[in-house]
């Protein structure tokens, strides 16, 4: 369509009543101070785009000051869920080891020591005595004689110095002699006893056994 012609436009005006066509110039001029203002009109007025879905998911603490982002959570399938609960029963079963394997030292660290195994029993003395009897010897042998030179006649001698009986003894030589089969020392033995374990030492080494009574009493 084509402008008015000016002549139309100023006849239209001079029928308008002063103060209508003060108001129509008033309008016309806070028009454009008022979009101006106002930002406009037109495009600019449309909606503000909408975010994108992704941005959508994300909000802003304003409180905080941190971002939340809001995830779908993760899918996971049988095997998965099998092959997961697998790996908590080996740790378990794992750890379980681990403290009953600590426990167990823990205890035997605060066990007692096991009692010493029993002591052997003593080899059992040899028998003493129970042989059989001396035979008789007729007092005023020769065996009196030398005892009465040796111990003064006292079969029981036991004087302290390491000689028994009454022809003096050692232990030893009246344990060689076979002299346990009647007493552990001679001492301890009848007369006729010492006298037949006397008789044994004679028949094995003479009466040089009896050195100084024996040539007293003539016997060598």
């Amino acid at each position: 369509m084509s402008n008015p012609k000016p002549s139309l436009i100023r006849g239209a005006l001079g029928r308008l009543h002063p103060f209508s066509v003060a108001v129509v110039l008033a309008a016309v001029i806070a028009t454009p101070i008022i979009l101006g203002f106002s930002g406009g009109i037109g495009p600019a007025d449309a909606p503000a785009p909408q975010a994108p879905q992704a941005e959508a998911a994300t909000s802003t603490s304003l409180a905080s000051g941190e971002l939340v982002a809001t995830e779908p959570e993760p899918e996971f399938s049988a095997e998965d869920i099998a092959y997961f609960e697998l790996l908590v029963a080996d740790e378990q079963a794992r750890w379980a080891a681990l403290v009953e394997a600590d426990l167990q030292a823990r205890w035997a660290a605060l066990a007692p020591p096991p009692p010493p195994p029993p002591a052997p029993a003593p080899a059992p003395a040899p028998e003493v005595g129970g042989g059989p009897p001396a035979p008789e010897v007729a007092s005023g042998s020769v065996w009196d004689a030398l005892a009465q030179c040796e111990s003064s006649g006292n079969w029981a001698m036991n004087s302290g110095n390491g000689f028994f009986g009454g022809v003096q003894f050692m232990h030893q030589t009246w344990v060689n002699m076979g002299g346990r089969d009647y007493a552990e020392y001679p001492h301890e033995a009848t007369r006729e006893q010492q006298i037949e374990v006397s008789e044994r030492l004679l028949a094995a080494y003479g009466w040089g056994q009896w050195p100084a009574c024996s040539a007293k009493l003539g016997l060598r």
